[in-house]
């Protein structure tokens, strides 16, 4: 029998992908690891009007908290808060600076009239989580 060697992009698009096909031919009925995966498909699909040069960043930062022990939903919600960042700036990933986010929370408090504290560092939480994988997206 001849060895088959398979190469698979290391994206989480990817991996879901093949997760995802996996489960659906009905061998394995682990139905929280098929909820697991959806949920970060969904993530990934999420409408973020910014190119798709921005996916390299968040990838690589799901792998990190992933790695770091990260609770599923936190990282949802860093994701969610990371695009919406992105999206409402239109800055990419490589050129935000500490005033672009400072300005973005400042207008999001005046928008909404009160940004309360724990809202506020939840938006630095995973706006940090993505400049610190930053350098893990071009490796």
């Amino acid at each position: 029998m001849k060895e088959r060697i398979w190469t698979i992009p290391d994206t989480h698009h990817t991996i879901d992908l093949l997760l995802n096909e996996l489960y659906s031919t009905g061998n394995f009925t682990c139905t929280q690891v098929l909820e697991q995966t959806q949920q970060f498909s969904k993530l990934h699909k999420l409408d973020t009007g910014a190119d798709p040069s921005v996916e390299p960043f968040i990838s690589a930062m799901i792998r990190e908290l992933k790695l770091k022990g990260y609770n599923r939903r936190t990282i949802i919600s860093y994701v969610r808060q990371v695009r919406l960042f992105l999206q409402r700036t239109g800055i990419p990933p490589v050129q935000v600076r500490r005033g672009d986010i400072v300005l973005y929370l400042e207008k999001l408090q005046s928008i909404t009239g009160h940004l309360d504290r724990s809202t506020m560092a939840h938006i630095i939480s995973g706006l940090r989580a993505l400049f610190q994988s930053i350098p893990l997206a071009f490796g």
